[in-house]
């Protein structure tokens, strides 16, 4: 796809995952989250993957670059939130791209490249300005609702800290992948401040902007909430290896074990490991081992889903910032 570009945003710390090494390095089947994400967007075909770094950033930079030596790396500065990434990363792109961008996290392994191929159709047929996914939760508490009008159409996106009380009942949530028509992006993203709760520049402000110039926006729900799980604790990565079908339960066990013992981990092996049975105990022990793959090879992995709720969303709230601390 030559007129796609992919930014992905990689600068997170994740301090819920008590650890040294970085987020996005921690792996599931043996290949960083990061990684799997990276596989997903070659898989699309993508003209430019540009990546945002921050937390521990040679680090995270030499993972990217072993699996996709053609990636832009760009370095996130001290002016926080989503919405800076994504400027910083757009600067990385060729002056004259005028396709579409595609937005997404290195925290969100399970996002496969027919889920995001199948948006940036979506985005293509209708002529949207932004075509972003959405889930449903029955606890949607901590996400950014989706507003809607009473014909169902977009109509903002509101974080939780900013909504209201009659908002904060909306279970629709941003699942935060996004398909940004490129002029619209770089205007919207001019006019976005930080006159919000936290102080940050938030992505999800370039709704606003984008409808106030008068471009079309379409919120898309997927119905698997696990193609949107964000990883931001070592319970949610044992849970996802043993949804990605790619390890069995019990070794989804061993691996939260295991991480705990990390250099400047804080918590215990009992806490995680009892967090992380109660976390995947719903998952099936019929699971195989999957040997030495490549990246690629990953990708091609027709991954089983069953549409239980998955953490996502709702937990990758709290990391607006694209260099977040949790």
């Amino acid at each position: 796809m030559s007129d796609i570009a992919i930014i992905i945003l990689a600068a997170g710390e994740g301090t819920r995952m008590k650890s040294a090494k970085p987020k996005v390095l921690h792996s599931i089947a043996g290949i960083p989250m990061v990684s799997h994400v990276l596989a997903t967007a070659e898989e699309l075909g993508a003209a430019h993957i540009v990546a945002v770094v921050r937390h521990e950033r040679d680090a995270v930079a030499a993972v990217i670059a072993e699996h996709v030596p053609q990636a832009i790396i760009v370095d996130q500065d001290e002016a926080p939130g989503t919405g800076r990434a994504v400027e910083l990363g757009l600067a990385g792109l060729p002056s004259d791209f005028t396709g579409s961008v595609v937005v997404l996290s290195a925290d969100v392994p399970l996002l496969d490249a027919a889920t995001v191929h199948a948006l940036i159709q979506t985005h293509a047929l209708a002529g949207n300005a932004l075509t972003l996914l959405s889930a449903y939760f029955v606890d949607p508490t901590g996400a950014g609702r989706i507003l809607r009008a009473p014909d169902g159409s977009f109509q903002a996106i509101v974080e939780q800290k900013d909504a209201t009380d009659e908002q904060r009942e909306i279970n629709e949530v941003n699942a935060g992948v996004y398909v940004f028509d490129a002029a619209s992006l770089r205007e919207a993203l001019v006019k976005i401040g930080t006159d919000n709760a936290q102080n940050e520049k938030y992505l999800t402000d370039a709704a606003a902007g984008i409808r106030a110039i008068g471009g079309r926006i379409e919120a898309v729900p997927v119905t698997d909430h696990w193609l949107v799980a964000g990883i931001n604790d070592r319970a949610q990565l044992a849970a996802a290896a043993a949804e990605s079908g790619l390890v069995p339960v019990s070794a989804a066990f061993v691996t939260a074990e295991e991480l705990v013992a990390d250099e400047g981990a804080a918590e215990t092996t009992e806490e995680a490991a009892k967090e992380a049975t109660a976390t995947a105990a719903h998952h099936s022990a019929a699971h195989t081992v999957v040997g030495s793959l490549t990246v690629a090879g990953l990708a091609a992995i027709a991954r089983r889903h069953d549409a239980r709720p998955g953490h996502g969303a709702k937990d990758r709230a709290d990391d607006e910032e694209a260099g977040d601390k949790d």
